[in-house]
């Protein structure tokens, strides 16, 4: 997962797919003026019998593991991190103002492969919760089929926009 503090262009977007040099697992900007925000490869291993913190490539956001997250076959890398939703598995950062996206533009992008959705549980991504009225998130919403994001402010969703799952 990565995130940048302003709106990718088309270029750029195109650029993700092979936006990782295969031989170093490196970030490689292609046509990306800027490197993101910050960037997990999530490919450390964990055989999910404890805590394995989870390296940002790009800055200085690393992720604690909760719950002990284990590992799975890669799709970039031979490693994955691998959730399991039934254990309340996730990886977290502590608060920093690069995640008080505001009124700004910003861009996220991620690799997912769910293994079950059929529990009627949404399944965040990534996202950030200051408290229970102030918010954003971006999630695959099982009830819909769809993924979405979502931003309160207040108490008051002021974005929510969707599509269906592809």
């Amino acid at each position: 997962a990565a995130v940048w503090n302003r709106p990718l262009t088309l270029v750029e977007i195109k650029s993700l797919a092979l936006g990782v040099d295969l031989s170093t697992r490196a970030y490689r900007p292609g046509n990306i003026a800027a490197a993101p925000t910050a960037w997990w490869k999530l490919n450390e291993v964990s055989s999910g019998s404890g805590a394995v913190s989870r390296m940002d490539s790009a800055g200085s956001h690393n992720l604690t593991d909760n719950n002990t997250v284990g590992s799975g076959t890669g799709f970039i890398d031979a490693v994955g991190a691998d959730f399991e939703f039934s254990n309340s598995e996730y990886l977290a950062t502590p608060d920093s103002p690069d995640w008080n996206l505001g009124n700004q533009d910003f861009s996220i992008a991620l690799w997912t492969k769910f293994e079950d959705v059929t529990d009627g549980f949404n399944r965040a991504w990534i996202g950030q919760r200051t408290d229970g009225n102030n918010m954003w998130s971006l999630e695959y919403q099982t009830s819909f089929d769809r993924v979405s994001f979502r931003q309160a402010v207040g108490g008051v969703f002021n974005i929510e926009v969707g599509g269906t799952f592809l």
